[in-house]
């Protein structure tokens, strides 16, 4: 199992995603997936997932690594969905950089996500 277990109750589980680890399946990856292993991990005795979905409310890019909560329940995946919806849930990311960076601040903008370091 790649992923690690931060913290497990009735309604939720939150866990520590590697980076080159994909969240969920698509046609076009055949690599095993976070969404993959969460139904292994429900199927070991653990409470089971929600759907199809495994429970995932949201996602890291592959080469990202981070926390992730999974929904354990339909009434907390519901919640969650709702509140990364609402936009109530803050995301952080940090970059490590090697080298010397001369600027006080830089705007980096990848896709749709614009992060201010410094």
């Amino acid at each position: 199992m790649l992923f690690k277990v931060i913290f497990e109750d009735e309604q939720i589980l939150v866990v520590d995603k590697p980076a080159g680890l994909v969240v969920n399946r698509s046609e076009t990856n055949r690599q095993e997936t976070l969404q993959d292993q969460l139904v292994d991990y429900f199927k070991l005795g653990h409470d089971l997932g929600i759907g199809d979905r495994a429970g995932i409310v949201h996602r890291l890019d592959r080469e990202t690594s981070g926390v992730l909560v999974v929904a354990k329940t339909q009434k907390a995946f519901d919640f969650l969905q709702k509140q990364f919806k609402d936009r109530k849930i803050k995301k952080e990311y940090v970059a490590l950089v090697h080298g010397f960076v001369k600027e006080k601040g830089l705007t980096m903008k990848f896709k749709s996500i614009t992060s201010i370091v410094f």
